[in-house]
């Protein structure tokens, strides 16, 4: 007797459950496999057993992974478990070579990362100022076999400079205020790490101000701008403006300003600023004596650096004798970019970096992870034939 329709069809049922239960672009194709397999048994055997062997079939593709909306389902945490189980069967089973090998991969990148981080943090300093790729700092003497010239230039240099040169945006000056006895309503405080600074500071400097005028706080003598963290050593406040400081028992200064404290990563941290205006050292203006002056000039827009530098020598020279002249020597600006790693200088605002040094570092940090990475290598190679009966 000849099988009915229903008996040489796939059972409808399981059909159903398969395109319920399973991912919708997965059906088809499951349905289409299990078709296939059907048409097979029933040119083999029975109706009846390509039926059953139809819903064993189904049934057993049914597994949790084969639910939900979409067929690719994320895989990682059931990876990541059995990747984890694996790992810690081996490393229970080899425990001196896993010992060896980790330690020197962990020992390896975190030296690396430490130099990397050292020499990241070298190459970092003054980067938070604006217009850095525009400051440059002027630098005069005769280069030697122990320095590249001097740090410092006379009073005058500056001024004059952006004076008589349009290409010269702003300039200004630094000079050292030396450590002082200070007192605050009866409260003594040592003070160290100041400058002298003209008014025109924070034209080429972006150090954020608090309180008060950026562009007058450095105006007046005996005018002082305190940073963040000194303003509540003395006062307790962030907020000291008019409050007066004496200093050294008979100096009286104002407090006209609050900055942000400087970043470290600066070749020079400022503590507090004075007007220079109430600098009185006698040789203030002179042209030859005297050159304790730490001058940065800010160019304008698509300047000539060393362009500058030429019409600043030849302004300078002019005022100058012959012996003076040739003391002097070139003028040079100096890119504030490269004073911590790169300057040479004599007479320098304070400890600076050593590029050769960061080089060192650098490469040695690169050495270390590439033979951490090779003992790696090396000693699972030639454990390789212990895992290739894990892997099969």
């Amino acid at each position: 007797m000849n099988a009915g329709p229903k008996q040489t069809a796939p059972p409808r049922l399981a059909k159903r459950i398969i395109q319920r239960v399973c991912h919708a672009d997965l059906a088809e194709e499951v349905l289409g496999d299990l078709e296939e397999s059907f048409a097979v048994d029933l040119r083999q055997g029975s109706p009846r057993r390509a039926r059953r062997r139809y819903w064993l079939q189904a049934l057993l593709f049914i597994r949790p992974h084969t639910f939900g909306k979409s067929r690719y389902a994320n895989p990682g945490p059931i990876m990541l478990k059995n990747y984890l189980q694996v790992s810690l069967r081996f490393m229970a089973r080899h425990k001196t070579y896993s010992a060896i090998n980790l330690t020197g991969l962990a020992l390896g990148l975190t030296v690396a990362l430490l130099i990397s981080a050292f020499v990241l943090d070298e190459n970092s300093f003054d980067r938070h100022l604006a217009d850095l790729d525009r400051m440059y700092r002027l630098v005069a003497g005769q280069p030697d076999e122990d320095y590249e010239g001097i740090a410092k230039v006379n009073g005058p240099y500056g001024p004059t400079t952006a004076e008589q040169i349009p290409a010269v945006e702003a300039a200004t000056r630094f000079v050292f205020f030396g450590q002082s006895q200070a007192e605050v309503d009866g409260d003594r405080f040592t003070l160290s790490g100041g400058f002298y600074a003209d008014s025109t500071t924070f034209e080429v400097f972006s150090w954020p101000v608090l309180a008060g005028d950026r562009a007058t706080a450095l105006t007046a003598p005996n005018s002082l701008v305190l940073t963040e963290s000194l303003a509540r050593t003395l006062f307790d406040t962030t907020d000291p403006m008019g409050q007066s400081v004496t200093i050294d028992g008979d100096r009286v200064f104002l407090v006209t300003g609050v900055m942000e404290d400087i970043p470290r990563t600066s070749h020079f941290v400022p503590a507090f600023l004075a007007s220079l205006s109430g600098y009185g050292h006698p040789s203030h203006d002179d042209w030859v004596a005297w050159n304790q002056y730490y001058t940065y000039l800010k160019l304008r827009p698509g300047s000539d650096p060393q362009d500058v530098a030429a019409a600043a020598t030849r302004v300078v020279h002019a005022n100058l004798d012959d012996r003076a002249t040739r003391a002097v020597g070139d003028l040079r600006l100096q890119p504030v970019s490269d004073i911590y790693l790169r300057s040479d200088m004599f007479r320098e605002l304070g400890p600076m970096g050593d590029l050769q040094t960061v080089r060192i570092l650098a490469l040695v940090a690169a050495f270390i992870l590439l033979l951490a990475a090779l003992n790696f290598v090396n000693l699972s190679t030639a454990r390789a034939t212990l895992r290739a009966r894990e892997v099969g």
